[in-house]
């Protein structure tokens, strides 16, 4: 069966993948989240994982973890709670999460698990790629989990081309970008840079707190966006049961 993911990166573009932190505003949000984002323009869902030390995050994803912890979600409870999303959304759903808790679980099992409630892929932040290429990689092919790796201007093109052979799904791309700010002539260069490159790999780039007019100009180069803050932003000052209303006003 072909992945979730590949399908709507093949159908769409402009696609909007979306951040939620499991567990967060309230313990037992996570579900209601996932579904009320899928029905107002989310095409791919991507859920966090809380972790105690979440270094790579911002610092927006990283309170939020803080948040959901201290609610008292784990790892198990994560996985009962999503046991049947499938019966509230058809749209991708990814993971976000650190190596720490996946390797506590079993990452083997971890990969079973997430084939089981029907998760599409894993984003990984401090998974290197080695390790990944010579350890994991069969457990994701066996249970159709994509991996996401990152990109960055700092990446060299001799890594992204062995990234674009290893990825799955898309090639998570940073750029992030401060709200009302513009792209300078040297990010546009390097989106620009990087179309050249004609990876095989779709890229989905994340932009921070852009506006539209920064996001459209993005757009322009990749095959969607990744809004990485600003719904977990929301829910810190709303209920979950107004995600159309930020839906409405952000995208």
């Amino acid at each position: 069966m072909m992945n979730r993911i590949d399908y709507t990166l093949a159908q769409k573009s402009n696609l909007n993948a979306i951040y939620t932190t499991a567990g967060f505003p309230n313990l037992n949000d996570t579900p209601k989240s996932i579904q009320l984002l899928s029905e107002n323009k989310a095409d791919i869902i991507i859920v966090v994982l809380p972790f105690s030390d979440p270094l790579a995050g911002s610092p927006t994803l990283q309170e939020s973890e803080k948040v959901a912890l201290q609610n008292g979600m784990t790892t198990k409870l994560f996985f009962e709670q999503l046991k049947h999303i499938r019966k509230q959304t058809t749209k991708p759903i990814l993971i976000s999460g650190y190596l720490n808790p996946i390797y506590q679980y079993g990452v083997k099992d971890f990969c079973e698990k997430c084939a089981q409630i029907d998760i599409d892929g894993l984003i990984i932040p401090d998974l290197p790629l080695s390790i990944f290429k010579s350890k994991y990689q069969q457990y994701f092919t066996e249970n159709n989990l994509k991996y996401i790796p990152f990109i960055s201007p700092q990446t060299s093109e001799s890594r992204i081309k062995e990234i674009d052979n290893l990825a799955g799904g898309f090639i998570y791309t940073i750029a992030p970008l401060a709200e009302n700010s513009a792209f300078s002539e040297k990010e546009i260069a390097y989106f620009k840079y990087l179309k050249n490159l004609k990876l095989k790999t779709p890229q989905l780039i994340d932009v921070g707190m852009a506006d539209n007019k920064q996001v459209e100009i993005a757009l322009s180069f990749f095959k969607g966006r990744i809004i990485s803050d600003a719904y977990v932003n929301f829910l810190a000052q709303n209920t979950v049961e107004k995600t159309a209303d930020f839906i409405k006003s952000y995208i």
